[in-house]
């Protein structure tokens, strides 16, 4: 009978890394898409700014 090791395999830590890895990604992802939207929405708001105060908008 074999004795089995406690080693971890590469199979074994790739089924662990690779979502993980995945899941910070997409995470930092998320992150940037919202930092850009809040500064593409605050640079169009300032743009118009001028406007919605003289009544143009």
């Amino acid at each position: 009978m074999k004795k089995q090791s406690k080693a971890t395999s590469p199979v074994t830590v790739l089924t662990v890394a690779v979502p993980l890895m995945m899941a910070m990604a997409s995470l930092i992802m998320a992150t940037v898409y919202i930092v850009y939207r809040m500064a593409a929405n605050k640079a169009h708001e300032e743009k118009w700014k001028d406007y919605i105060d003289c009544g143009l908008a």
